[in-house]
């Protein structure tokens, strides 16, 4: 077991080239006497995070509001053989169509580069979502939980991937549009 200390990267804008830098803060995750609340495993180069920041909400919140933007058509095989449709490029908010007339439900394709906790944010909080490995085994998150704070974004969905490797992500819902995310998380609380 190794403890992990929680900081959130505060990101800033610098320069007209758009220059980021990160600094860190200490989040809510630390008690009166500076010790961590929660202790976390490591799962290989990933750690198994079981909760998100309010940095990381934010940043979230910036790419449904903001862009960048993209759209596809879910598959309405659950484990399509095809590259296509995927959700691969991270920062990018993604509107996805679920094929079918009611309820609504499509499979896309997301393939991790790195090895990391992703989270997958959601606009729509009574989506159901089932993560699948590359043989379509059923993967189990490490937390599925509801967010504050931002209109576009009601639900983050935490699952350690593996670089490399390709997952499907089936969403089921009465309604046909669903808004989704996913980021690198690189460490509990804090976004790359």
């Amino acid at each position: 077991m190794k403890t992990i200390v929680h900081l959130a990267a505060i990101s800033m804008f610098g320069s007209m080239f758009g220059l980021l830098t990160s600094g860190c803060i200490a989040d809510a995750a630390w008690d009166p006497e500076g010790e961590p609340l929660e202790e976390i495993e490591e799962a290989g180069e990933a750690l198994v995070c079981t909760s998100i920041g309010a940095t990381a909400v934010s940043h979230a919140c910036g790419h449904a509001t903001s862009g960048p933007f993209g759209s596809v058509t879910a598959d309405a095989t659950q484990c399509f053989t095809n590259a296509s449709p995927n959700v691969n490029a991270t920062h990018k908010w993604w509107t996805v169509t679920l094929p079918g007339s009611g309820p609504y439900q499509g499979t896309v394709k997301f393939r991790p580069d790195v090895t990391d906790d992703y989270v997958i944010f959601l606009n729509d909080p009574n989506a159901s979502v089932t993560i699948l490995d590359s043989s379509c085994n059923s993967i189990t998150p490490s937390y599925s939980i509801s967010v504050s704070g931002c209109a576009h974004i009601t639900r983050a969905i935490g699952v350690t991937l593996t670089a490399f490797s390709t997952y499907r992500i089936t969403l089921s819902d009465t309604t046909a549009s669903q808004g989704l995310l996913i980021e690198r998380q690189n460490g509990c609380n804090a976004f790359d």
